[in-house]
């Protein structure tokens, strides 16, 4: 037979091996779920890097037509103009050159 003390030893026994049992289980569940929360993020993560990129791409993409246009147009203005074009090429010079020797 038991004695009083023997059972309240044998029920805390009991009990622990219960909230072991059920902290295990709680470890295990955060861990799924904590998998899948992390695999939501890294997924929003993911399509959020492909927009910015895709935006990305096509402001660079706008630049390098404004540029080229911008080009054409000082070509013709050039190719139209080429005695103007030319002195003030010369004046810009000028002005950089006095500019760094100050």
């Amino acid at each position: 037979m038991f004695t009083k003390n023997e059972e309240s030893t044998e029920t805390l026994r009991n009990e622990s091996n219960t909230l072991t049992n059920q902290m295990e289980s709680l470890a295990k569940t955060i861990g799924e779920k904590g998998e899948k929360v992390s695999s939501d993020v890294a997924d929003k993560l993911g399509k959020e890097v492909d927009h910015y990129r895709k935006l990305a791409t096509e402001t660079m993409h706008k630049a390098y037509e404004a540029g080229s246009a911008g080009l054409e147009q000082v070509g013709e203005q050039v190719r139209r103009k080429p005695l103007v074009s030319m002195l003030a090429a010369f004046g810009v010079g000028c002005a950089i050159s006095w500019l760094f020797r100050k």
